[in-house]
């Protein structure tokens, strides 16, 4: 299972994307916004201040940029909570079956 741990560590648009000539941190912003983090979190974490924050939030531009990672979020989300139902099968199962000693 392959994990992020940090929003800092994942990938950009792929080359060739629209938005893959907006800056690192705007990109980090996006992904935080999509994930529903607040500004002050968001601030936090990029550096930004909150005033900025909300008015990149207004920009059409960046607010494609936070609807492209909310669509990566979403696929995520789905895909954690898939491995997550087969490994709470899989437990069952194990809880289920006779002990051997």
């Amino acid at each position: 299972m392959t994990s992020n741990p940090s929003p800092l560590v994942q990938p950009m648009a792929p080359a060739g994307h629209p938005h893959s000539e907006a800056p690192r941190a705007h990109h980090t912003l996006a992904r935080l916004v999509a994930e529903g983090k607040s500004h002050p979190e968001c601030s936090v974490i990029t550096g930004y201040g909150v005033e900025y924050v909300s008015m990149l939030e207004r920009d059409p531009a960046f607010r494609e940029l936070v609807a492209y990672y909310k669509e990566q979020v979403s696929a995520a989300y789905i895909n954690v909570h898939e491995r997550l139902a087969v490994l709470g099968a899989t437990a069952m199962e194990i809880c289920r079956a006779p002990h051997r000693r």
